[in-house]
């Protein structure tokens, strides 16, 4: 900040990656301002769509998601995964993770039925972007391939475990995605 200012890409960066140590610590209040003032910044000197501002829109809204503050959560998500569609495009690899952590909020919030449908369309997007990286290579390579493109079936699968939930919408959810 000395050296180089507040406004500086650089110390919006270090801002934003010591948020990111705090919520993984699980010192959210230390975490949150942080994110705040690096996403007010990012926004101002970057511009909403510069893809190290929905960077800092997808961490706070992680970080709202970690504290079951959902409703804090979701618009976040939801403008990082609009923005992230209009500049990148739906295949790119950050929209594709907007739409897994918006996927992934909706399944931890209880509504399993747009979990689903998010973690089937981000799957669907991932197999086809690495499809167009891929063409041409053996069909065991594809395979494994399409195996990384169902990790939000994985994700889909350990978020209802750890949840306990065993309720029908969650178990039609994740039988509808396996098959």
């Amino acid at each position: 900040k000395k050296v180089l200012g507040e406004e500086h890409p650089d110390t919006l960066s270090s801002m934003n990656n010591l948020a990111v140590l705090y919520d993984s610590q699980g010192r959210y209040a230390d975490a949150e301002p942080l994110y705040l003032r690096a996403l007010e910044l990012r926004k101002k000197v970057l511009g909403e769509e510069h893809p190290d501002t929905l960077s800092s829109m997808n961490n706070l809204a992680h970080l709202y998601d970690s504290q079951g503050r959902y409703c804090d959560a979701e618009p976040l998500y939801l403008r990082a995964l609009e923005l992230s569609k209009e500049v990148l495009g739906e295949e790119h690899p950050h929209t594709l993770n907007s739409m897994k952590n918006l996927a992934s909020s909706r399944a931890s919030s209880g509504a399993w039925s747009d979990a689903e449908s998010l973690f089937a369309r981000a799957s669907r997007l991932e197999e086809r972007w690495l499809a167009s990286l891929f063409f041409g290579l053996s069909p065991d390579r594809r395979r494994w391939f399409r195996s990384r493109a169902e990790s939000g079936i994985v994700a889909l699968c350990t978020l209802a475990g750890s949840a306990g939930d065993s309720s029908p919408a969650a178990e039609t959810a994740l039988e509808r995605v396996i098959w």
